[in-house]
């Protein structure tokens, strides 16, 4: 039979749960600004807990939006592969491709673009809901930061997927990217020159897109791994039930709402009023209003802001369990039972006992539960923010209050709907009369014999409450009920104490109502000695209703989430207004060489046939004025491109002009105090919805599109 270990302790002085709130329980860092992250909590937990009420657990989207999102992101992975049947991946032959792909491909088209938009929309609630869950400080960081570069790659596969399409969409998706790359000294040429006009577009440009766009999936694999590395039994993808309802609505979706090119592209269009899915094609609305600079500049700050979010948001750190090795036999229940793989077995040197082996806590990987605490057959680990020995002292000095009725005792999981309960230093509640309250970390610290030492020493009642399904310590609410059960060890010795004078059930956040009217009818059958309806209860998942309702309130968030896929998948992207007509001048051109010389002495020389030799090639800006109408619009030098000035001198200038006919004159001279020997003199015809570009190289000369 188990024994405690631990001595029963009498003394009279106040044990150290000095806390005043339930909520301060937890032992997740808090972040800075704390406040406003709880009441976001809450209304992730009232969204989780609204919808688990009326859908059946396994159903329920928003419980479990990681698996979500990476089942959405197969179906999208899969359906592409399938596309490959019918796209050609040329800039010649995508657009026609795609517009050529009969019902079935074009169903698959949709599938595609509505499972991705899915999938971002599932990796953003689980991202937002997790910072809101403090879930980022201390040993959380890995998945923290694996989980930010999981949403930074399933956006850019999502962008590069939409330039794929060549349509008006993705000619401004290749400008816009092409902007912000030819700020970064990574070609020679800017980029921007290749989408001048339609004949420049570099067909094997194109293909490496295409290229990125099937090997992003590659490193969506590798992070997502890092992602849950540390986490035990993790849910890579949804159930079967889930999973069905996911096909099918996005199937039901692809039919009512196919999803279609625009029209194809055309590089002299000047495109306004364009409509994309701002899922992923969001960001070009500030694109063009920011600029290049301050778009990296945005982009850089944002970065570093949200990739050291770990080191400088929490207050304070996690505090990790302890073991201790002279007490731990080996049993290895709290390896099963740590959500995150934070305890390993080690050789146990230098003690001989039934086992060679000792369980050890990785300080790195613990989040400081307490789930461990309540798996220890052997009373060997302890949590120093809630002591075992502090807990039971309280639990000894519950007998020797003085009260007209019998007290009762309740295990509060800081988590949990009683979060803003206060406590006073005695451990009486007002939301929760009668009772004498400790607050925990997690309700799988509870261990059993802490449960019976409660009843044993004069507790009418044992509540506990947990924090519900999609418990931020994952399968502790299930281990508790299990261990209460008796289906897992350490398990409640129902022979030595009554179990119908244990309460079981879970709280979300949003449930404070909840536990105040569930604890004082508890309280009434345990003190009014009526056992009806006291026994063992597991977490109830939701209340029991007829498959129709459950069906009806599927079908309900089904139309919800697809209505907030489909409406942001096609909406104005609201670009900056375009007035005027447009001329393009470019140009491509080596200066002239600079040379400078020194004489190379020789002795064994004679003076008139000592040499000089070049010892610099830097070539001199390029100049270019242009005339419309007979003003200069422009006259500016273009600096030799290369590390050592060595290079062409590349210019792209862009004017806005009225629509109609004007005179346009351009002069290129490729050294100082030249005459120009390149000259353009013509007039132009300009349409406000048409962009004319003037290209200009040595082997072409000048030449209009």
């Amino acid at each position: 039979m188990r024994q405690d270990p631990r001595p029963i302790l009498d003394d009279e002085r106040r044990p150290a749960i000095q806390i005043d709130r339930v909520g301060a329980a937890r032992n997740d860092s808090p972040l800075r600004g704390n406040a406003f992250f709880e009441r976001l909590e809450s209304l992730f937990s009232w969204v989780t807990q609204r919808v688990g009420a009326r859908i059946p657990e396994s159903a329920n989207p928003f419980a479990r939006a990681g698996a979500v999102a990476n089942t959405a992101f197969v179906i999208a992975l899969v359906s592409g592969i399938l596309l490959l049947f019918w796209y050609r991946p040329s800039v010649n032959l995508a657009w026609a491709s795609l517009d050529d792909m009969g019902g079935l491909g074009q169903f698959i088209r949709s599938i595609h673009r509505y499972s991705s938009d899915l999938a971002m929309l599932f990796a953003l609630f689980h991202g937002i809901k997790t910072v809101a869950e403090r879930k980022v400080g201390g040993s959380r960081w890995l998945p923290f930061l694996s989980g930010l570069v999981l949403v930074g790659a399933l956006w850019l596969d999502g962008w590069t997927g939409y330039w794929l399409v060549w349509d008006v969409g993705a000619q401004k998706i290749a400008m816009n990217t092409a902007a912000l790359v030819d700020l970064l000294p990574i070609f020679p040429d800017p980029l921007s020159r290749s989408f001048l006009t339609n004949d420049a577009v570099n067909s094997l440009l194109f293909f490496i897109v295409f290229f990125i766009h099937m090997l992003i999936p590659v490193a969506f694999a590798i992070f997502l791994w890092a992602h849950i590395l540390r986490v035990n039994r993790a849910r890579f993808f949804t159930g079967r039930i889930l999973s069905f309802w996911l096909i099918g609505s996005l199937s039901v979706l692809s039919l009512l709402f196919p999803a279609f090119s625009g029209e194809p592209a055309d590089m002299a269009l000047i495109l306004e009023g364009l409509e994309g899915d701002w899922w992923f094609l969001g960001p070009m609305t500030v694109i063009e209003r920011l600029g290049g600079k301050a778009i990296w500049m945005v982009f850089g700050v944002t970065t570093v802001v949200l990739f050291t979010v770990p080191w400088w948001a929490p207050r304070r750190r996690v505090k990790p369990t302890v073991i201790d090795a002279s007490r731990c036999n080996g049993c290895q229940q709290c390896v099963r039972d740590c959500p995150f793989n934070a305890i390993d077995l080690i050789p146990d040197e230098g003690v001989r006992r039934e086992s060679p082996f000792h369980a050890q806590v990785n300080p790195a990987r613990c989040v400081g539960c307490g789930t461990c605490v309540g798996s220890c057959d052997s009373s060997a680990i302890d949590a120093p923010r809630l002591p075992v020995l502090d807990a039971r002292r309280f639990l000894n000095a519950v007998s020797k209050h003085e009260s007209d009725s019998p007290t009762m005792v309740a295990f509060l999981c800081g988590a949990s709907g009683a979060a803003s309960f206060a406590i006073g230093a005695d451990g009486t509640c007002p939301d929760l009369p009668g009772y004498r309250v400790i607050p925990v970390m997690c309700t799988g610290w509870v261990h059993m014999l802490t449960v019976e030492r409660a009843l044993r020493h004069g507790a009418a009642g044992v509540l506990i409450v947990s924090c519900g399904h999609d418990a931020p310590c994952r399968f502790s609410v299930q281990w508790t009920a299990e261990r209460l059960s008796g289906d897992r060890g350490p398990e409640l010795r129902s022979d030595h104490v009554d179990a119908s004078r244990i309460r079981h059930f879970s709280s979300g956040p949003g449930g404070k109502r909840e536990i105040m009217e569930q604890a004082a009818l508890f309280r009434s059958r345990c003190v009014g000695n009526d056992p009806q309806s006291t026994t063992v209860e597991t977490p109830l998942p939701h209340t029991p209703l007829s498959r129709v309702r459950s069906m009806a309130a599927g079908l309900m968030v089904s139309c919800v989430l697809g209505a907030m896929v489909v409406v942001l998948s096609n909406r104005d992207l609201l670009l900056p207004r375009v007035e005027g007509a447009r001329l393009v001048v470019s140009f491509k051109l080596s200066g002239q060489v600079l040379e400078t010389g020194e004489v190379v002495d020789d002795d064994n020389a004679l003076s008139h046939m000592r040499r000089v030799r070049p010892v610099s090639r830097e070539r001199s800006p390029v100049n270019m004025v242009v005339m419309v109408d007979g003003e200069v619009v422009s006259e500016a030098p273009y600096a030799p491109g290369g590390i050592f000035n060595d290079g062409e001198s590349v210019a792209i200038e862009e004017f806005v002009l009225d629509p109609g006919t004007h005179h346009v004159q351009i002069r290129i001279a490729d050294e100082p105090d030249d005459e120009s020997p390149f000259v353009y003199d013509a007039d132009i015809s300009f349409d406000a919805s048409r962009r004319r570009v003037i290209r200009f190289d040595t082997i072409s000369g000048f030449k209009l599109h």
